[in-house]
Formats: structure tokens, sequence, C-alpha cells
């Protein structure tokens, strides 16, 4: 039996103060319950409230106790280097598997190099694989050390991983490294009964409140339709600021045709999905989002304002993208609000692409050759 250990700085379980789960975490938990039944010995080290052991299912689950750093000194992955070396020589896998670019990237790199084991890197959004940003030196430090040992990761990795087509060019281009697969992002299909209203339409925006995802300019377009009785906003998603958290809450309350569900465990998320008609994507950038994934697969129409990996949206006729235009964004809520058999037909487009293109099955062999 393969042994394959997940550096994945967070693990999804919520009964964990310092989860932070995000798309990279919920693509992990997916891939290691596949692996289970394909006889792999599953372990993770992952950030969390105590040093202590977790079991969920068959996995083992290697908590690590957060360091109370500040968060103006930037990411501190890099300082849990010798705690992971330690438990990665205990544990002795054959195959280590590490998604997003952080220093946990180079540790696992250097850890395979040095005992001759198989490192796999797996990039999660456009960032990972942009040059550095060095507007944040200047207040961010750490983000800088981390960004040197995720780059030597890159460069030492085993096999690399890209989301889509356009992750590899950037890879190569920034980086001068080859991905060695496509693997696009995964989902269990649904279990859901797929039966959409048809009294009012309703409008879904999933993600945590940073600034990346830009929650305030979905605040914005619910305000912008507020005439429009036959629509409802939803918001769900984790606070992430606590000053913007509040902003954002006072804005919503004063609203009503929007509500704020807060944080959802994903069978509820996926519920609220089947039941929504469109799924409005806010983000500055992202990479293959899982929330997409999630809405194509139950037949809901994303509507992006900024993210549409490989056109997917344009190519497979299954959403909008609005080249970043608030205005073009509205103007196709609206549009699909009133042609409700154009919203229909993309819906189903969606799902169509989603079973074809995202499912376990249809990428886990494409995973496992590389293991």
């Amino acid at each position: 039996m393969k042994k394959i250990c997940f550096l994945s700085g967070y693990f999804n379980n919520y009964k964990n103060k310092h989860s932070n789960q995000g798309g990279a975490e919920y693509q992990n938990y997916i891939l290691k319950n596949e692996l289970e039944n394909h006889s792999f010995k599953v372990y993770f080290i992952a950030i969390g409230d105590k040093n202590e052991v977790y079991r969920d299912g068959k996995t083992i689950v290697i908590y690590l106790k957060k360091k109370n750093r500040s968060q103006r000194f930037g990411n501190n992955f890099f300082l849990y280097t010798c705690q992971v070396l330690i438990i990665l020589k205990r544990i002795n896998p054959d195959v280590i598997y590490q998604r997003c670019s952080i220093a946990w990237t180079g540790i696992g790199a250097w850890y395979a190099k040095a005992y001759h084991k198989k490192f796999t890197w797996a990039i999660a959004s456009e960032e990972d694989v942009s040059p550095f940003k060095y507007e944040k030196f200047s207040n961010l430090l750490f983000n800088w050390i981390d960004f040197i040992f995720a780059r030597y990761g890159k460069k030492n990795s085993f096999a690399i991983f890209a989301q889509a087509d356009y992750q590899q060019n950037l890879l190569f281009k920034n980086y001068q490294v080859k991905a060695s697969e496509v693997i696009k992002n995964y989902h269990p299909l649904p279990t859901e009964v797929i039966r959409k209203a048809t009294e009012k339409i309703k409008i879904i925006w999933i993600g945590n409140f940073s600034n990346n995802k830009q929650p305030e300019l979905f605040i914005k377009v619910a305000e912008s339709l507020i005439s429009k009785n036959n629509l409802e906003f939803v918001m769900i998603g984790r606070p992430y600021n606590e000053p913007k958290q509040e902003t954002i809450t006072k804005k919503i309350n004063n609203l009503n045709n929007t509500i704020y569900l807060g944080m959802l465990k994903q069978e509820e998320v996926n519920k609220e999905i089947t039941d929504a008609h469109i799924l409005i994507n806010t983000s500055t950038i992202e990479g293959f989002s899982n929330v997409f994934i999630q809405a194509m697969l139950r037949g809901t129409v994303v509507v992006s304002l900024n993210s549409n990996p490989d056109n997917v949206l344009s190519r497979y006729n299954c959403g909008y993208c609005a080249n970043g235009e608030l205005s073009r964004l509205i103007s196709y809520i609206i549009e699909l609000s009133e042609n409700k058999n154009k919203m229909t037909e993309m819906g189903e487009n969606a799902i169509k692409y989603a079973i074809k293109n995202h499912s376990i099955e249809s990428q886990i062999d494409k995973i496992i050759k590389y293991f």
C-alpha cells in the first residue's frame, strides 16, 4: 500500500477554529477520499488549534498548532519547516502532494529530493503562477521568504498539475517550468434533485469576504436591481475582515431583496446552489473556481465579473463573463431573468460540460499515474 502525505496548510474540518478552508482544501478533501478507494494510505499535515492527531475516516491528520504572528508580516508557513520535515521523516511517504503556492511547496520538494520520493505540486489559482508582487515587500517581508521557498518547489517538482491551459502558459512564462498535466478541478456528482423554482429567480454569491472576492460588488448589484421584484439575492461565505464584515452586514440588512446565510457546510452550500438560477462571481482573480463547477453540475448559470478560465463560459454557452464591467454583469442578469428559456438552455449546457470534464471519475486515472 502506497503512502501519500498532503501538505495542506489547512484541513477540511469545520470543528477546527483555524480551519480557513477554501477551494484548494476542498479539492484535497475530494482527492483524499478517492485515493482511499484506490488503496492509498493517506496522511495530512495541517495547521490547527493545537498539536494533535485527528482521524477522518481512514485518513490521519497531524495538526500543528497555529503560530500567532501578526498578519502584517504576511505568510508564515516557512516557520513550520522543522516540524513538517520531522513529521515527513516519521511518516516516510512514497508521495508528497501539495496544492497552492506557499513555503510548504518548497519544503515538500526539498524533502522528496533528499529522500528520493515523489513530490507533486498542483496549481490552485492564477496567483500561484504569477511573479512576486514587489509592492508587498515593504510591509509583508514574510511573503518574500514564502515566495522563495515556493519557487524552489515549483522548479524541483516531480510533477505539476495545472487547472487550465492558461495556467500552463503562465507557469512557463514566469518560471520556465512546464506543467505535467492539466487536471481540471473535480467534484462528486450531485445527489440533490435539481428542480428550479419558477416564481422567483434566485441569485447567489459564495466566497470569503476578502479583498480579492469583492463581496461589496454583489451588494451593489443587489441595490441596482432592487426594483426587480422577481429577483432575490443570497450571500454565503466566511467572514474575513471584521470591520469589512460589519459594513457589508449593515448594507445587507438595509436591503429587502438580499439575505446573508453566513458560512455553511458543503452539503448546505450545494443545496443552496441547486435551488439557485444564477451564480455571481465578483473576484478579481481566480483559478478554476470550485463554485463554478458546483454550479454547473446543478444547472446554475454562472455570471462572472472577471474570471472565465480557458473561455469555458463562452465556449460552452453555459454562462457569461463581463470582462470587468459591473454594468455589463448587471445587464446579463436582467437578460437571463427576462428570458427563462435561454437561462434553462445555458443551465443544461453547463450540466453536460461539467459532468464530462469535472467529475472525479474523469480525472483520477490521470492523477494516479504520477503517484
